[in-house]
C-alpha cells in the first residue's frame, strides 16, 4: 500500500458513502492520514472552505472526548473549533469575505446538549459505513455497527425516541473565553 494508493481508496469509499447519505458534493483537506495538522494550516484550510461554502453549521469530532487517541480526530476538531472564531474576522486571510457560522456540533462527545432522532436515516447510515472496507475488517464493521446501533438505542430512550445521536452545539461564542461551556 502507497499513500497515494491509499487516499485513491479513501476517496471512492467516501463518495460511495456520500451518494448512499445523499451527499452531492465532497471537499477534501490536502493532508494524508496520520498527519493532520494541529491547528494553523488545517484551521486555515477549513476557514477557506466555510469561507467559500458559506454553511450554517459545522460538524467536528468533539476534540475534548476523553481517551480519544487518535490525533487526526482530535486535530480536526480543534482545527473546526478554531475555525468558528477565525471565519468572520475580516484580517484573516482577507482575500476572501468573511462569513459568520450559527453553530458547531461536536460528534463522539461525553457531553451532549442537542439530541437528534435518526430513526429515519439509521438503515442509510450503517449501509454507508459498511463501504468504508479499508478502514474495517469484517469482525470489526460488525462490532462498530452493533455498538453504534446499541448507543443510538440508548441515547433515544433516554430522550424519548427510538433511536438517536448526541451532540454538542455550540456558538462560537461559547467557544472563546466563556467559563460557562460545559455546562451548556
Amino acid at each position: 500500500m502507497t499513500r497515494e494508493r491509499l487516499v485513491t481508496i479513501r476517496k471512492d469509499e467516501d463518495q460511495r458513502a456520500g451518494e448512499a447519505m445523499g451527499v452531492v458534493k465532497h471537499l477534501y483537506l490536502p493532508f494524508h492520514d496520520g498527519q493532520l495538522p494541529h491547528c494553523g494550516e488545517t484551521t486555515a484550510a477549513m476557514v477557506r472552505i466555510i469561507r467559500q461554502e458559506q454553511p450554517d453549521a459545522v460538524l467536528a469530532p468533539d476534540p475534548w472526548l476523553t481517551y480519544e487517541a487518535h490525533q487526526d480526530h482530535l486535530n480536526c476538531g480543534w482545527s473546526a473549533a478554531d475555525s468558528l472564531i477565525y471565519c468572520n474576522l475580516p484580517l484573516y486571510l482577507p482575500e476572501l469575505p468573511p462569513h459568520d457560522v450559527r453553530f458547531i456540533a461536536f460528534y463522539l462527545t461525553s457531553r451532549p446538549n442537542q439530541f437528534v432522532d435518526i430513526t429515519a436515516e439509521t438503515e442509510a447510515k450503517l449501509a454507508a459505513l459498511s463501504l468504508y472496507k479499508s478502514q474495517f475488517t469484517p469482525e470489526t464493521l460488525q462490532m462498530a455497527i452493533e455498538y453504534l446501533a446499541l448507543k443510538s438505542a440508548d441515547v433515544g430512550a433516554s430522550h424519548g425516541m427510538k433511536l438517536a445521536e448526541a451532540f454538542k452545539v455550540l456558538t462560537p461564542l461559547h467557544l472563546h473565553t466563556s467559563v460557562d461551556s460545559e455546562f451548556i
